[in-house]
């Protein structure tokens, strides 16, 4: 939900305006997922990748950084990463693992 203060219609006899609510719903992607402020994507990674780390390039949707992948000892782990919650930052590090 969004919440535009002052947006909405005015209010009655000459009251200021109201709020606008937004009520928001994405369609699915073929290649993300949001979790509420989380970007999830399945990232394809080579046996020699996961087995000695790499950096590699991820295309997001404002453009592409750069993520670490450590040396994980689980095909079924997954990658934690503190890409780009803001605009701004254009490079990713992988901060965890989780299994």
């Amino acid at each position: 939900m969004i919440r535009l203060a002052g947006q909405g219609a005015p209010g009655m006899g000459g009251a200021p305006a109201g709020d606008l609510l937004l009520e928001v719903q994405f369609k699915p992607h073929p290649r993300f997922r949001a979790d509420g402020r989380d970007l999830h994507l399945k990232l394809p990674v080579a046996p020699w990748e996961a087995a000695l780390g790499a950096v590699l390039a991820v295309d997001l949707p404002h453009g592409s950084v750069k993520v670490r992948i450590p040396r994980v000892p689980r095909a079924d782990a997954s990658c934690g990463c503190a890409a780009t919650a803001c605009p701004a930052s254009r490079r990713a590090t992988c901060c965890s693992t989780s299994r």
